[in-house]
């Protein structure tokens, strides 16, 4: 059985390695609230880590959590008459539409 994702940065996080693997590339501005940013500066002071490495690390591991939850073709449960195939989304968003999307902006789209 494989580790998950959220345990391996915790084990990043104890090693010392998250500096090393998941370095900055961008820089966005956050709006937090109040009691996440509690929790990250606890984050930071017990793994000796500033916040920002703790926001990239945690946000990298949750889209790769989303990534692996997306559906492929169609939602879980959806018929063809879900509303939600109409919707403002302009249909589901699936694996094949979000991958789409990433080349799409990847090129400068």
């Amino acid at each position: 059985m494989s580790v998950s994702p959220l345990l391996e940065l915790l084990q990043d996080w104890e090693t010392g390695q998250v500096s090393r693997r998941h370095r900055l590339s961008h820089v966005v501005g956050l709006h937090l609230h109040a009691t996440d940013l509690i929790k990250l500066r606890a984050l930071g002071s017990l793994y000796q880590l500033d916040e920002s490495d703790i926001i990239s690390s945690l946000l990298h591991v949750a889209l790769l959590e989303l990534e692996g939850s997306l559906p492929g073709d169609a939602p879980l449960g959806a018929t063809a008459l879900d509303p939600v195939l109409s919707g403002h989304l302009g249909g589901p968003v699936t694996m094949p539409r979000y991958l789409d999307k990433i080349r799409e902006i990847a090129r400068g789209g």
